[in-house]
């Protein structure tokens, strides 16, 4: 009796093990995180044009107020010109809805890529313009830098 004893401890010590081995394992050994899980369901930010993401009072407030003196320029404001279809990106380890869009007519000179996070409203972009590149919202050096290679991707990369 007290060796089945022994054994069904052993065996429930083992088994506990077994299940918390691999977060152990990959807090100890620095490995990656594990995929977030599922985010919920956002207001059609990844299938809908960025012009869409207007009709959100809250959207379209901060986007805004984060272009300031900019938001003069309509192609920015309503962002309607040309863009490609919306997708979902990790970047830093958050997940957002990629959106690029450029200035009718004139794509080449007037563009710019936005990663918007319709779960708390985050939003980082990066406009480009004849004279110059212009970074919109409160980014790190590294978000800059991953917004600067989307922007090249969407916006300077070879034709497919």
């Amino acid at each position: 009796m007290i060796a089945m004893q022994c054994r069904f401890r052993l065996f429930l010590v083992c088994a506990l093990g077994a299940l918390a081995l691999p977060g152990w394992a990959r807090d100890q050994l620095g490995g990656p995180a594990p995929p977030p899980s599922p985010a919920p369901r956002s207001p059609s930010a990844a299938k809908d044009k960025p012009a869409k993401l207007l009709t959100d009072a809250r959207f379209r407030r901060t986007w805004r107020g984060l272009l300031g003196a900019h938001a003069r320029e309509p192609w920015l404001a309503q962002m309607n010109g040309p863009a490609p279809e919306p997708r979902w990106v990790y970047v830093g380890g958050s997940r957002y809805v990629l959106h690029a869009f450029c200035k009718p007519h004139d794509c080449h000179d007037n563009n710019a890529v936005m990663l918007y996070s319709p779960f708390d409203l985050r939003i980082h972009a990066w406009v480009h313009r004849g004279q110059g590149n212009m970074l919109i919202g409160t980014s790190s050096p590294a978000m800059a830098g991953e917004l600067q290679r989307l922007w090249r991707r969407e916006w300077r990369a070879p034709s497919r």
